[in-house]
């Protein structure tokens, strides 16, 4: 009995042992990787965008807005005015200063006529002096005479100096108030938001009389030109893509082929996934691959729409 107990449990342990032995087959799939894989094709999420990328027009000064000129979808041209921002002070200081400019444009001009006249006074004493020195050689005119003379000239040279120096000040002080003009009119243009490229208003989310801050973004602009996908790819396959491999684009979900495409362009290295990432803390450990995929077509595409982009290998 003792003996059939025994064998029973060697029995048990010798099946147990090699239930647990992998086979061959097994050990070759554990070893398969993507390299031994005959991938034909990849598909990557991205999102269609103009080809350079949706623009968040920011305001250049703060201030409260007094106009708009342009609403959403509102077709615009490089450099036409979308809203305007209270101007009133920076106004009011261009005026007065323009008022100053010409003020001191006629405080030129009177100090030229002043030392005009001063070299004209000192022309004439010259003369006098060159007579008189002729007349004290002659014997015909005091030594005296001639050093009044003389010294009348000399105060005349001194105030011909003085004169000079009044015109280049009254000129240097113009040249000032003229550079005052230009930076308080750049403060001005400040006030006016302008559309950097022609293209589209995707959005205006502000309103008259709405308070905005330097550098707060009041319209988005989708420019015109070519549309392009943006999209990412698993580093898993991120080696495999070639500049002009063929696309075929879809919306997410659907079947249906909206258009077709080529790579033109793979970044250079790789980086968190970012375009369709759900928390801005997402921990996921993935690296992916941007890249931008031209299209053959741009009717009926939703700019910012999500995609399906199938990669031929």
């Amino acid at each position: 009995m003792t003996r059939n107990i025994l064998f029973m449990a060697a029995l048990g342990l010798l099946v147990s042992c090699g239930g647990k032995e992998d086979s061959p087959s097994s050990i070759a799939k554990q070893n398969l990787t993507v390299d031994t894989i005959a991938v034909k094709e990849v598909v990557a999420i991205g999102k269609i965008e103009p080809e350079k990328g949706l623009i968040d027009i920011a305001s250049p000064s703060d201030g409260i807005v007094t106009d708009l000129y342009k609403q959403e979808g509102d077709s615009i041209k490089a450099g036409e005015l979308i809203a305007q921002l209270d101007a009133s002070s920076t106004n009011l200081k261009v005026a007065d200063l323009n008022e100053q400019y010409r003020a001191q444009q006629s405080q030129v001009q009177l100090e030229e006529a002043s030392l005009r006249e001063t070299m004209a006074t000192y022309s004439n004493q010259q003369r006098k002096v060159t007579v008189a020195k002729d007349l004290v050689a002659k014997g015909a005119e005091l030594k005296d005479n001639l050093d009044d003379a003389s010294m009348q000239l000399k105060a005349t040279e001194a105030q011909v100096e003085k004169g000079k120096a009044g015109v280049q000040v009254a000129q240097a002080k113009l040249l000032v108030l003229k550079e005052q003009i230009k930076l308080a009119a750049f403060e001005s243009s400040q006030k006016q938001v302008r559309a950097p490229y022609s293209g589209i208003l995707l959005t205006v989310p502000v309103k008259k009389g709405n308070a905005m801050k330097q550098y707060e973004t009041l319209a988005t602009l989708a420019p015109d030109g070519a549309i392009i996908v943006r999209a990412e790819v698993d580093e898993l396959f991120s080696s495999r893509l070639k500049l002009g491999q063929e696309v075929s684009i879809r919306y997410v979900g659907n079947t249906t082929l909206i258009a077709k495409g080529k790579l033109i362009y793979m970044a250079s290295y790789l980086k968190k996934k970012s375009i369709f990432s759900e928390r801005a803390d997402d921990q996921e450990d993935r690296r992916v691959r941007e890249i931008k995929i031209s299209l053959d077509t741009k009717d009926n595409l939703l700019l910012s729409s999500k995609v399906e982009c199938t990669i031929k290998l």
